[in-house]
Protein backbone atom coordinates (compact mmCIF):
# COMPACT_ATOMS: atom_id res chain seq x y z
CA UNK A 1 0.00 0.00 0.00
CA UNK A 2 1.47 3.61 -0.86
CA UNK A 3 0.83 5.99 1.33
CA UNK A 4 -1.25 9.04 -0.02
CA UNK A 5 0.18 12.53 -0.75
CA UNK A 6 -0.87 15.57 1.44
CA UNK A 7 -2.56 16.77 -2.09
CA UNK A 8 -5.05 13.26 -2.10
CA UNK A 9 -5.12 13.68 2.48
CA UNK A 10 -6.61 17.00 1.36
CA UNK A 11 -8.68 15.87 -1.00
CA UNK A 12 -10.30 13.44 0.94
CA UNK A 13 -10.92 15.77 3.86
CA UNK A 14 -12.96 17.94 1.06
CA UNK A 15 -10.25 20.92 1.13
CA UNK A 16 -9.06 20.72 -1.97
CA UNK A 17 -10.58 19.68 -5.53
CA UNK A 18 -8.82 17.68 -8.29
CA UNK A 19 -7.98 21.05 -10.17
CA UNK A 20 -6.51 22.64 -7.21
CA UNK A 21 -4.14 20.05 -6.60
CA UNK A 22 -3.39 19.68 -10.45
CA UNK A 23 -2.13 23.62 -10.34
CA UNK A 24 -0.67 23.63 -7.18
CA UNK A 25 1.50 20.71 -8.35
CA UNK A 26 2.54 22.64 -11.24
CA UNK A 27 3.28 25.46 -9.25
CA UNK A 28 5.17 22.84 -7.10
CA UNK A 29 7.30 21.81 -10.25
CA UNK A 30 8.25 25.44 -11.30
CA UNK A 31 9.20 26.65 -7.50
CA UNK A 32 10.34 23.30 -5.93
CA UNK A 33 7.66 24.62 -2.77
CA UNK A 34 6.22 22.19 -0.57
CA UNK A 35 2.49 21.14 -0.99
CA UNK A 36 1.33 22.68 1.96
CA UNK A 37 2.95 25.99 1.49
CA UNK A 38 1.69 26.71 -1.70
CA UNK A 39 -1.75 25.41 -0.84
CA UNK A 40 -1.98 28.13 2.18
CA UNK A 41 -0.40 30.35 0.45
CA UNK A 42 -2.89 30.80 -2.21
CA UNK A 43 -5.48 30.34 0.68
CA UNK A 44 -6.89 26.98 -0.67
CA UNK A 45 -6.38 25.41 2.98
CA UNK A 46 -5.15 26.89 6.29
CA UNK A 47 -2.46 25.99 8.57
CA UNK A 48 -4.41 23.37 10.41
CA UNK A 49 -5.64 21.39 7.70
CA UNK A 50 -2.00 21.08 6.36
CA UNK A 51 -0.81 20.17 9.28
CA UNK A 52 -3.93 17.81 10.16
CA UNK A 53 -3.06 16.50 6.50
CA UNK A 54 0.86 15.84 7.57
CA UNK A 55 -0.40 14.01 10.60
CA UNK A 56 -2.60 11.29 9.31
CA UNK A 57 -0.09 10.88 6.62
CA UNK A 58 2.30 10.62 9.18
CA UNK A 59 0.00 7.77 10.57
CA UNK A 60 -0.29 5.96 7.05
CA UNK A 61 3.47 5.62 7.12
CA UNK A 62 5.16 1.77 7.95
CA UNK A 63 8.49 2.62 7.88
CA UNK A 64 9.93 3.62 11.39
CA UNK A 65 9.83 7.24 11.68
CA UNK A 66 13.14 8.88 12.55
CA UNK A 67 12.07 11.13 16.08
CA UNK A 68 14.95 13.46 15.27
CA UNK A 69 13.98 14.19 12.27
CA UNK A 70 10.22 14.98 12.95
CA UNK A 71 10.21 16.90 16.30
CA UNK A 72 7.73 16.94 19.18
CA UNK A 73 4.26 18.98 18.70
CA UNK A 74 4.62 21.13 22.02
CA UNK A 75 0.53 20.82 22.26
CA UNK A 76 1.50 17.28 22.08
CA UNK A 77 3.49 17.27 24.45
CA UNK A 78 1.63 19.36 26.77
CA UNK A 79 -1.20 17.42 26.17
CA UNK A 80 0.73 13.83 27.75
CA UNK A 81 1.64 13.81 31.27
CA UNK A 82 5.89 12.71 31.43
CA UNK A 83 4.37 10.48 33.66
CA UNK A 84 2.17 8.78 31.32
CA UNK A 85 4.81 8.84 28.02
CA UNK A 86 6.84 6.97 31.05
CA UNK A 87 3.92 4.63 32.12
CA UNK A 88 2.63 3.76 28.68
CA UNK A 89 6.35 3.82 26.77
CA UNK A 90 5.53 6.04 23.77
CA UNK A 91 6.36 9.38 22.25
CA UNK A 92 3.69 12.30 21.54
CA UNK A 93 3.84 13.33 18.16
CA UNK A 94 1.25 15.14 16.74
CA UNK A 95 -1.83 16.85 18.14
CA UNK A 96 -5.14 17.73 16.45
CA UNK A 97 -8.48 18.43 17.57
CA UNK A 98 -9.20 14.98 19.35
CA UNK A 99 -6.52 13.12 17.64
CA UNK A 100 -3.28 12.30 19.03
CA UNK A 101 -0.35 10.62 16.90
CA UNK A 102 2.45 9.11 19.38
CA UNK A 103 5.39 6.60 18.39
CA UNK A 104 5.69 3.06 19.87
CA UNK A 105 7.96 0.58 19.79
CA UNK A 106 7.11 -2.06 16.67
CA UNK A 107 5.68 -4.63 19.38
CA UNK A 108 3.30 -2.18 21.20
CA UNK A 109 0.41 -3.74 22.26
CA UNK A 110 -2.78 -2.92 21.02
CA UNK A 111 -4.66 -2.53 24.50
CA UNK A 112 -1.40 -0.08 25.80
CA UNK A 113 -3.22 2.42 23.09
CA UNK A 114 -6.46 1.57 23.54
CA UNK A 115 -5.98 2.31 27.43
CA UNK A 116 -4.15 5.64 26.41
CA UNK A 117 -7.54 6.40 24.17
CA UNK A 118 -9.49 6.19 27.71
CA UNK A 119 -7.36 8.04 29.69
CA UNK A 120 -6.97 10.89 27.46
CA UNK A 121 -10.30 11.00 25.59
CA UNK A 122 -8.39 10.77 22.66
CA UNK A 123 -8.21 8.95 19.41
CA UNK A 124 -4.82 7.51 19.35
CA UNK A 125 -3.00 7.05 15.84
CA UNK A 126 0.08 4.53 16.08
CA UNK A 127 3.41 5.85 14.51
CA UNK A 128 6.21 3.34 14.73
CA UNK A 129 9.66 4.84 15.59
CA UNK A 130 12.89 3.18 17.04
CA UNK A 131 12.91 1.40 20.55
CA UNK A 132 16.08 3.22 21.15
CA UNK A 133 14.87 6.65 20.09
CA UNK A 134 11.77 6.65 22.44
CA UNK A 135 13.86 5.31 25.45
CA UNK A 136 16.37 8.23 24.91
CA UNK A 137 13.81 10.68 24.98
CA UNK A 138 11.99 9.53 28.04
CA UNK A 139 15.55 9.57 29.77
CA UNK A 140 15.50 13.29 28.54
CA UNK A 141 12.49 14.53 30.49
CA UNK A 142 13.25 12.12 33.28
CA UNK A 143 16.36 13.91 33.61
CA UNK A 144 14.70 17.44 33.22
CA UNK A 145 12.33 16.59 35.72
CA UNK A 146 15.02 15.36 38.15
CA UNK A 147 17.05 18.52 37.53
CA UNK A 148 13.59 20.60 38.87
CA UNK A 149 12.78 18.45 41.88
CA UNK A 150 16.14 19.09 43.17
CA UNK A 151 16.20 23.11 43.05
CA UNK A 152 12.61 22.28 44.55
CA UNK A 153 13.61 20.26 47.28
CA UNK A 154 16.79 22.42 48.41
CA UNK A 155 14.47 25.50 48.54
CA UNK A 156 12.00 23.60 50.80
CA UNK A 157 14.68 22.50 53.40
CA UNK A 158 16.22 26.26 53.32
CA UNK A 159 12.25 27.35 54.29
CA UNK A 160 12.10 24.60 57.16
CA UNK A 161 15.12 25.21 59.07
Amino acid sequence: MSIPAIGQILRDMGVLIDRDIDEILDEQTRSGQRFGCIAMRWGLATPTQVWEAWARQLTMEMAEADLDELGTDSTAMLRVSPDLVRQYHIWPLRLWGDNLVVATAPDCPEETLQKLAAHLGLTIHQSVAPPDQIERLIRKINAEATAVAVPAMDAARVAAS
